[in-house]
């Protein structure tokens, strides 16, 4: 048995009455004894298990294959989560225990699990009510000059999920991606220097997100993954090819994803946030942003004539192999994408929120 050294992603807490110890890279969760516990703690720096005594080696076994114990080697090219997340362990848990879920992904499926799991319960009221008091109902007033036009937009803006296969435009794609992730301006600050303006707000105006694009069909952009590098304004071709099929993949097999024209994945550089704020509540921003990011996106999207999606439903793992992405220091948080109406907007609009209610997704 070769020289081993505890996992620098292992997470150790009590659970009721029992230990557990998490694998924070792997995601392998498993029940330990006070004495495992100590094991794992007698394997800070790397030592031989041979030595051990055999019921000791067996346990070293189990750790080694929940992936909690490693080698040296391994343990030093390891992307290491909790020193991504300055060692806030509840964020750095939250991020592993979320990763790689399995979706259903047959209409089949679905409204089984629908009927199964969710019918027999009772639907929360879809609204809140304040018996009594005073009541005032709004006014009749609507927005007028820009404020009409946007108006418009927020009532048109619907999920889409069928999509026509006429390419969309390089044109379109500039101005939904330059509208949502672009710099805008600058902030210049005494303390903190200058920092960076964009459509959408972000704590502390340090902007964690990243754009990759898989495009496959856009008119005047070859297939391909690129990346949106903002210091410049332009896509950066990082292979080139058609990754339909892995789009639809990285959506967790929503197949049709791949029937748009191109699937933006957003990151995370978590470390801009932890820059500044260094609670456990600094990731509750990072996901706040990529609401705020999306629906710029989709309201811009609607704009240009298109039709919007977005999914959470993220192979995280298949994704940052795919991107070259650590998983730690940057990792994948949503899922943005368009492409041509199939029809008119108003029917393309119906069918789709019709299938919604048979399938997951966000409308």
């Amino acid at each position: 048995m070769t020289r081993l050294v505890r996992t620098p992603d292992a997470l150790l807490f009590w659970d009721g009455g029992e230990g557990v110890a998490v694998d924070l890279a792997g995601g392998a969760r498993i029940r330990v004894t006070p004495e495992i516990f100590a094991l794992l703690d007698a394997f800070t720096k790397a030592r031989d298990a041979a030595r051990l005594s055999a019921p000791l080696r067996g346990a070293v076994r189990a750790l080694r294959s929940a992936g909690l114990l490693v080698e040296p080697g391994e343990a030093r090219r390891r992307a290491r989560r909790l020193e991504s997340f300055r060692g806030l362990a509840a964020s750095a848990f939250y991020t592993a225990a979320t990763r790689d879920r399995k979706f259903l992904d047959t209409e089949t499926d679905v409204e089984q699990y629908v009927r199964d799991e969710i019918l027999p319960e009772r639907r929360p009221a879809p609204f809140k009510r304040y018996a009594g008091g005073v009541r005032k109902p709004l006014s009749p007033a609507v927005p007028d000059g820009d404020g009409a036009g946007l108006g418009r937009l927020l009532v048109a803006r619907r999920t889409t999920r069928e999509f026509a296969k006429t390419p969309i435009s390089f044109d379109d794609l500039s101005i939904l991606v330059r509208a949502t992730w672009a710099r805008i301006g600058w902030l210049e600050t005494e303390l903190l220097g200058r920092l960076t303006l964009k459509t959408s707000p972000s704590a502390g105006s340090l902007h964690p997100m990243e754009c990759y694009v898989l495009a496959w069909n856009v008119r005047g952009l070859p297939q391909g993954i690129w990346h949106y590098d903002v210091r410049s304004d332009a896509l950066r071709l990082l292979e080139r090819g058609n990754f339909r099929k892995e789009a639809v993949r990285v959506a967790s097999g929503q197949r049709w994803v791949g029937d748009a024209a191109f699937l933006c994945v957003m990151t995370a550089v978590i470390g801009r946030t932890l820059w500044k704020y260094r609670s456990e509540n600094a990731l509750r921003s990072v996901w706040i942003e990529a609401g705020h990011i999306a629906q710029t996106f989709a309201l811009v999207a609607t704009g240009r004539g298109l039709g919007p999606f977005q999914t959470a439903a993220i192979q995280d793992t298949y994704t940052e192999r795919l991107l070259g992405l650590d998983g730690a220091k940057e990792f994948p948080v949503y899922l943005l994408g368009a492409g041509r109406l199939r029809s008119s907007p108003g029917k393309a609009r119906a069918r789709s929120s019709s299938r919604r209610g048979r399938a997951s997704g966000r409308s």
